[in-house]
């Protein structure tokens, strides 16, 4: 069945938008900001601002590692492998190697560029800026899914209710016509539910925001 998710929707509309604001600034190679974009929304909100924060300070270490090779070896595309051997393991061992593939077109930026320069590193920076802005700004908002996670819960609640009922029933009459179907399913429905909540708390930034802690006194 063809179904459009929240996710798709929002990298729908927040990589036209990146592009058309970097097409404002008149940007060079603006259309870049639609890749940090589209990398950038993620299923939950803590995850939009890990990965924003791997891209954007991945992207800024390979600004400054193209601005050194490229400036004193030359914009020559075997430099790229030099930078590529420093940057990747750099970025391995800051735990942000997810930037990789973003930082990889600021780098080819640099190669391709008639000069480095002011300009330039403004120009990237402003499209990297751009890119994860935009992509955050759209993940601030998340589908609530405290009725999904209800709807599990009366299920359950349901499905509990009819297995002890069979059991009575069992205990009653010594006979068994029941063929179990709502043990098997509610199993299924509680790893649902389980993946649902995790995703529900990874929505929320503060916990203070969804939780409330009673104070002793």
């Amino acid at each position: 069945m063809f179904k459009i998710g929240y996710r798709t929707m929002k990298t729908a509309i927040a990589t036209p938008v990146a592009i058309y604001i970097a097409q404002i600034f008149d940007l060079q190679n603006y259309f870049s900001v639609g890749i940090l974009a589209i990398l950038c929304i993620q299923s939950t909100k803590k995850k939009s601002v890990k990965a924003a924060w791997s891209r954007f300070a991945a992207c800024v270490i390979a600004m400054i590692l193209s601005t050194l090779f490229f400036t004193i070896l030359g914009q020559h595309p075997f430099v790229i492998g030099l930078v590529l051997l420093i940057f990747i393991p750099v970025t391995v061992m800051l735990k942000i190697n997810e930037g990789v593939v973003s930082s990889s077109v600021i780098i080819l930026h640099f190669l391709a560029a008639s000069s480095i320069d002011s300009h330039l590193v403004v120009n990237e920076f402003a499209i990297i800026l751009i890119g994860i802005g935009v992509a955050l700004v759209m993940n601030l908002y998340m589908p609530s899914l405290d009725r999904q996670l209800l709807k599990y819960q009366e299920k359950i609640e349901g499905n509990f209710r009819l297995i002890f009922e069979e059991i009575i029933q069992y205990l009653r009459t010594n006979k068994n016509t029941w063929d179990g179907k709502e043990i098997t399913e509610t199993a299924e429905i509680i790893e649902n539910a389980k993946l649902l909540a995790f995703r529900d708390v990874e929505n929320v930034l503060l916990l203070t925001n969804r939780f409330t802690i009673p104070i002793l006194k």
